[in-house]
This record gives structure tokens, sequence and C-alpha cells, in this order.
């Protein structure tokens, strides 16, 4: 049993490589989508091994990724009588990296 307790890390660990990149793959698929694309990269590096370390691995980076992803909003402000200013918020999500851009309109 012991053996195969070691055979197991070293193939894991033999995977910690290719898994590296990993996290930044899945922050913009979300947990599942990670779990999955880890589970194959994990299990061509490491076998069945593999691809349970790399479903961990992106399935926490996917879930960080959205945790940290601000949602798209949008906010409507009514000033007494004079104008309404409409501010719209749209973020858009890329390969580690968060991108939103604000656009104002008054009438």
């Amino acid at each position: 049993m012991r053996k195969l307790i070691l055979a197991a890390a070293a193939v894991a660990l033999a995977s910690l490589p290719v898994l590296a990149g990993l996290p930044a793959l899945a922050q913009s698929e979300g947990p599942a989508a990670g779990a999955a694309t880890g589970a194959i990269i994990g299990g061509v590096v490491g076998g069945p091994v593999g691809a349970a370390v790399g479903a961990g691995v992106g399935a926490g980076a996917g879930a960080a990724g959205q945790a940290a992803s601000p949602p798209n909003a949008v906010a409507v402000e009514t000033v007494p009588s004079t104008w309404v200013r409409e501010r719209n918020t749209t973020c858009v999500q890329g390969a580690g990296a968060t991108t939103c851009t604000e656009t104002e309109v008054r009438r």
C-alpha cells in the first residue's frame, strides 16, 4: 500500500510543471469547465492521479476567477427634474485579466 501511495505521489508531482499554467486558463472558464480541462491535461500527463490533481487545480482556479470577475452592472440615478444619468459598466474576463469599461449617458 505504501508503494502505491508513493507511486501516486510521484505521478502527481510529475504533473505539476504542466499544471502550473492551468490556473490562468481555468480562470476564464469557471469551476466546471476548469475541472474538465484540468482532468484532461492532468490525465495526459499523469494518468488517473494526474487527472484527479488537474481536476482539483482547475476547479479551484475556475472558482477563483469567477469570484474575482465583477458582474456587469447598470446603475440609473435620477436627479430631480433636470436630467437622468445612466452608468453602464461592462466587464470582460480574459486569460488572467479582467477589463471593465464604463459609459455614462445623461439625458
